[in-house]
């Protein structure tokens, strides 16, 4: 079973996914997911 962090939910793919609410610029966007945990990245 896939363990996520508190506030992170589980995907069918293996992977954790977190809804952030912030203003879109796909690179300040992929910085800030790869801030927020190891391997993170903008889907």
């Amino acid at each position: 079973a896939l363990n996520c962090a508190s506030g992170w939910s589980g995907g069918y793919d293996q992977h954790c996914y977190k809804v952030f609410d912030i203003p879109p610029s796909w690179a300040a966007d992929e910085k800030f997911c790869k801030q927020q945990t190891s391997g993170g990245h903008l889907v």
